[in-house]
């Protein structure tokens, strides 16, 4: 039996840090910004299971 994933909502525990992202929040940030000004694409995120 597969254990259960930790970090799925209202499970109590939440990561204690968040890092190594740098390119996905840049390009976040990249695509936020071009909503605000009017232009807005579709992306897909995608990770395996548990990955955060």
């Amino acid at each position: 039996m597969p254990k259960p994933n930790p970090f799925t909502p209202k499970s109590g525990w939440e990561p204690k840090i968040f890092a190594g992202r740098k390119d996905e929040f840049e390009f976040l940030d990249k695509k936020l910004e071009e909503a605000r000004n009017g232009r807005s694409d579709h992306f897909l995120v995608l990770g395996e299971w548990g990955i955060g």
